[in-house]
């Protein structure tokens, strides 16, 4: 909940739930593996009707034996690979090659990448890494520093990036928190923010918009994500019984052009 990207698909989730008659358990794991595992079995201990989940990994899945198999779940945001469950994601890959893209077409190699430590599988990573490829370029250790999604490791990720003696033209961060701490670290350096080096982000975030930021990223419909997590849910309740197909929607990513890049 320290990311504003999450109040506004939990927006989304507790309007839909409250017009439909229902009410809204909020569980923080705060990135951390164990506390999502255990709220998994603490609700479906308390049988909530249903479970919607932004998971921590891609390749672990939270619910796993933890849940029945008639208790309804959604992941919303991102999603454990191969998962059977239904889930409301952006297209990552795209959207990590959108923000790639954006910055080499315009003369901003090489590109640096600031993400989890989950990254070297990341859908997010994988795009930056597509673009690199269809520009003839490659992937060089030197520019990918992985810590975890905070505005702090962004900070400090690119402090050692740059103490390091790595220069890179810009900065794809893996999303906008971790964006806004590459910003503020650049500018303690008195680097110019975009000649000296551009910087996008990832989710648009409020705070992207404001006058002193200003951030290009990738924009994600957010609240609508909620939303539509909810309706997958309802339409679950409506057929309580019986064989149920998985609805598995991925949006597409919209790259927001502002002043970092």
């Amino acid at each position: 909940i320290t990311n504003p990207f999450f109040p506004e698909v939990a927006g989304g989730v507790e309007d839909a739930a409250r017009e439909a008659g229902y009410g809204v358990l909020l569980c923080n794991a705060n990135w951390q593996k164990v506390s999502e595992r255990q709220y998994v079995t603490l609700l479906a201990g308390r049988r909530v009707e249903g479970i919607i989940i932004a998971p921590i990994s891609h390749t672990d899945e939270p619910v796993g034996d933890r849940v029945p198999a008639s208790l309804p779940v959604v992941y919303v945001s991102s999603t454990p690979r191969a998962t059977a469950r239904s889930y409301v994601v952006i297209d990552n890959v795209r959207g990590g090659l959108l923000a790639t893209k954006h910055l080499l077409d315009a003369g901003r190699a090489p590109v640096a990448f600031i993400g989890s430590r989950e990254s070297s599988d990341d859908e997010r990573f994988e795009g930056y890494r597509r673009a690199l490829e269809d520009h003839g370029m490659a992937c060089e250790e030197r520019f990918v520093r992985l810590g975890d999604m905070r505005q702090a490791s962004g900070y400090r990720l690119f402090r050692e990036m740059f103490e390091s003696g790595a220069r890179p033209r810009s900065v794809f961060a893996e999303n906008d928190l971790m964006a806004l701490g590459c910003l503020q670290a650049a500018r303690e350096r008195g680097l110019r923010i975009p000649e000296d080096v551009a910087i996008i982000g990832f989710d648009d975030i409020p705070f992207a918009s404001f006058p002193e930021v200003q951030l290009t990223t990738i924009r994600q419909p957010t609240y609508d994500m909620g939303r539509m997590a909810v309706d997958i849910l309802l339409a679950r309740f409506a057929q309580p019984s019986g064989a149920h197909e998985a609805r598995q929607v991925v949006l597409a990513p919209q790259l927001v052009v502002r002043r970092t890049a």
